[in-house]
C-alpha cells in the first residue's frame, strides 16, 4: 500500500494537523488561546484611516464595494440592514470573501464551514449576482470533498455570480482597467491548495520578476491592481509586523491591499502612500455566546479609482480616490429569532480604552 503524495500545489509551511487546521503546534495552541482571550496588541502602531478619507483627486472611473468573511450562520437567515444596502448603493461592484461551502450535508470535522442559501440570497438584495465577484481563496474551500465543492462553485456561476480567487480563475478582470486578485495563505485542508491561488505563488513571481513593471500573468498590463488576500492571523486585533512587512512587498506591486482572514476587523490604513485594509473581519456570523459574539464584527469599505484630475499620465493611470468604510456588526433581534441582520456601528467594543489612540 503506497503512501498519498503531498499535493505538488501545497506550499511549504510548518503545520501540526493536516486536515484540521493550518498551523503549527505552537500557533494552533496560541489560537485556542485567542478564542479565550483576543490578541489585542499593535506592535506595528497601525492607525486607522479617517471613516472617509482622500487620497487623490481623480475622474472617478468606477466604485467599488467589499465585504469581509461570508460566514457560517447556522441555519439562520441573513438580512442586510437598509443602511449597509444605502452605502452600497453606489458602487458599480460588490467584492466579498466566501467563507465556506454550500451544503446541507454533514461536516467532515468540526471546523468546516457550510454556507446556507439564504446567505446567498441576501447578497441579491445588495447588487445584482452579476455585479457580485466572491473570493474562494481562503482556508475553508477545501473543507469538502471535490463533487461537493464543485456543485457548490457551479451553483454560484449559475446564478450569475462570479467567483474568483482560484487556480484557473484567481483574478477579476473590470473593464480591462482594474484587476483584483484574490490569494491565500491558509487552507485547512491540502486538497484547498489544489483548488486557490496562493499568496506564495506571488512571492515567487515577484521574486523573479522586475518590480517595476511585473505582471502575474504575461500579457496582463492593467492600470490598477488590487490584492484581496487571504493572509495575517485569526483572532487579533492588529496586524504582526509580519504581515506588515508582507503587505510592503506586495505594495510593489499592487495598488491597495484589502485583506481578511483574522475575522475581526483591523486597521484600514495608508502605507507608502497606498490603501491596506488588513482585514475586513466578519460580515456575517451567528453566535449569542459571550466568546464566539468576538466573531459578529467587521468592516464594510467602497473605494473610488480613476484617472488623476491633472497630470501627464491621466489617461493610462489610474488611481485610488476616495474610501469611506464603517464598522458592521451582525444582530440578532429578539422578535426575530430566525434571522442576523447586519448592521453599521459607530465604533468596534472590542477595542480597549487603551487602543482607541489608534481609530478615527
Amino acid at each position: 500500500m503506497g503512501t498519498k503524495k503531498r499535493s505538488s500545489n501545497y506550499p511549504k509551511q510548518k503545520r501540526f494537523l493536516k486536515n484540521f487546521s493550518p498551523y503549527s503546534f505552537k500557533e494552533l495552541i496560541y489560537w485556542f488561546w485567542k478564542n479565550i482571550s483576543l490578541k489585542k496588541k499593535n506592535p506595528g502602531k497601525i492607525h486607522y484611516l479617517p471613516k472617509k478619507y482622500q487620497f487623490n483627486q481623480i475622474e472617478q472611473e468606477i466604485k467599488i464595494g467589499f465585504l469581509g468573511d461570508l460566514m457560517d450562520t447556522f441555519g439562520k437567515e441573513v438580512e442586510f440592514s437598509s443602511e449597509i444596502k444605502n452605502f452600497f448603493s453606489d458602487c458599480e461592484v460588490l467584492v466579498a470573501n466566501f467563507e465556506g461551502t454550500l451544503w446541507d450535508g454533514d461536516l467532515e470535522s468540526p471546523m468546516d464551514q457550510k454556507i446556507p442559501l439564504s446567505t446567498v440570497n441576501a447578497l441579491k438584495t445588495l447588487k445584482k449576482p452579476g455585479n457580485i465577484y466572491l473570493c474562494l481563496a481562503n482556508n475553508h474551500s477545501g473543507d469538502f470533498k471535490n463533487n461537493i465543492y464543485k456543485d457548490s462553485y457551479n451553483f454560484l456561476e449559475e446564478q450569475g455570480f462570479n467567483c474568483f480567487g482560484t487556480i484557473n480563475s484567481p483574478y477579476i478582470n473590470l473593464n480591462d482597467r482594474i484587476l483584483i486578485y484574490g490569494a491565500t495563505r491558509w487552507s485547512n485542508k491540502l486538497r484547498g491548495f489544489d483548488r486557490l491561488a496562493k499568496t506564495q505563488e506571488i512571492i515567487e513571481k515577484m521574486n523573479k520578476m522586475d518590480n517595476t513593471s511585473a505582471n502575474i500573468s504575461k500579457g496582463l498590463n492593467h492600470p490598477f491592481w488590487i490584492l484581496y488576500p487571504h493572509w495575517g492571523y485569526e483572532l487579533e486585533l492588529f496586524p504582526r509586523e509580519e504581515t506588515i512587512k508582507n503587505a510592503k512587498k506586495y505594495l510593489k506591486m499592487f495598488d491597495c491591499i484589502i485583506g481578511h482572514h483574522s475575522h475581526t476587523p483591523q486597521p484600514i490604513t495608508k502605507i507608502n502612500d497606498k490603501m491596506v485594509a488588513f482585514s475586513l473581519g466578519d460580515t456575517c456570523f451567528r453566535s449569542t455566546s459571550p466568546i464566539m459574539k468576538r466573531y459578529c464584527y467587521g468592516q464594510m469599505l467602497k473605494l473610488t479609482v480613476g484617472a488623476l484630475v491633472k497630470g501627464k499620465k491621466a489617461a493610462i493611470t489610474l488611481q485610488m480616490g476616495e474610501i469611506e468604510w464603517s464598522f458592521i456588526q451582525s444582530t440578532f433581534p429578539e422578535d426575530e429569532e430566525n434571522k442576523v441582520i447586519i448592521k453599521p456601528i459607530e465604533n468596534y467594543p472590542l477595542i480597549s480604552k487603551k487602543l482607541r489612540k489608534y481609530l478615527p
